[in-house]
């Protein structure tokens, strides 16, 4: 970024962070002031990494939910909670969550994937486990019995 120490120190550890893997700004943010960094530092490093596209909060919501969706059986509440926990912005999540398959469709993947496993109560406890609305479980378990 140039000049600045700081600006520079939270740029480094920054990208060694996104070495390892992507990360959401606030993920970033919050590791940057434990270092006590000062808070114009951090947010001239994020402003830097947003511009040049390393840091994107909606592409990583987007690429986490779908990956989700394609391997693992979570519904709904299981992949929120998960984008919640890595630090994802309320909006970013809504925004991701409002085009992935309904709940109906992921239960009905997760249904294929599990059902030949798991049958009745054990299906239902573990479906709902994963993140499922218990009315949606409940509907989907009792037509398969």
């Amino acid at each position: 970024m140039g000049g600045d120490p700081d600006s520079d120190r939270a740029l480094g550890i920054a990208l060694a962070m996104l070495r390892a893997r992507n990360r959401f700004s606030n993920e970033i943010s919050e590791k940057l002031a434990e270092r006590d960094l000062p808070e114009r530092a951090i947010a001239d490093c994020l402003d830097y990494l947003v511009h040049k596209r390393l840091v994107d909060d909606d592409r990583l919501c987007r690429e986490l939910v779908q990956n989700a969706v394609e391997n693992k059986v979570w519904g709904p509440v299981r992949i929120r909670a998960f984008l919640e926990r890595r630090g994802a912005p309320a909006e970013a999540i809504e925004r991701a969550l409002s085009l992935a398959p309904s709940e109906s469709d992921l239960l009905q993947r997760a249904l294929a994937k599990l059902g030949s496993k798991l049958n009745g109560p054990k299906l239902a406890r573990r479906l709902i486990s994963e993140g499922y609305s218990e009315e949606a479980v409940t509907a989907a378990v009792s037509r398969l019995i």
